[in-house]
């Protein structure tokens, strides 16, 4: 602060982007929430909603991650592919995640049985360099708003989850 003067660091601070709002909240949800979000997913059709809310549970994947479509303005995002997912029979399976902020790192995360028989269901008919999943990452807010509302938990977001990783596992 010496060296640069007071008129050069304020000059300085003003470029600085602060987020628009505090996003140091913390969520927590029971099992029974986990458990009315997923069975409400089903109950309104969605059922591949309700893999996209284990997977994201279990590994803290974004959405950026999961879905194909534009993640951010001027980046598309590719999604999980199927080559992403090594299931090893229906009773395990390996999934591997590219890390969203640091280029051609990834992550391997170990699933659970049925999650793992969820997602060759989805797979098995697809071409490897085809997304898991259909529902693109546009189109992910009209039917998370009706899950989370049927499931009267409307304040939660899908960022969420990525705070409940691994907590209570899979039932």
């Amino acid at each position: 602060r010496h060296e640069l003067g007071e008129a050069e660091r304020v000059r300085i601070m003003m470029g600085v982007d602060y987020p628009a709002e505090d996003d140091t909240r913390e969520v927590h949800l029971s099992p029974a929430d986990i458990r009315r979000l997923i069975t409400e997913a089903v109950a309104l059709g969605y059922h591949e909603l309700s893999v996209i809310i284990r997977v994201a549970l279990l590994t803290s994947a974004d959405r950026g991650v999961l879905l194909s479509g534009p993640a951010h303005p001027g980046r598309i995002s590719r999604g999980l592919l199927k080559r992403d997912v090594r299931i090893y029979s229906e009773q395990g399976a390996l999934v591997y995640l590219d890390d969203s902020k640091v280029k051609g790192r990834s992550r391997t995360v170990p699933l659970t049985p049925a999650l793992a028989s969820d997602l060759y269901t989805l797979c098995r008919l697809k071409a490897d360099d085809a997304p898991v999943f259909d529902l693109q990452y546009r189109d992910l807010d009209y039917v998370w708003k009706q899950t989370r509302a049927a499931a009267g938990l409307d304040g939660l977001r899908f960022k969420d989850l990525r705070a409940q990783i691994s907590q209570y596992g899979e039932e």
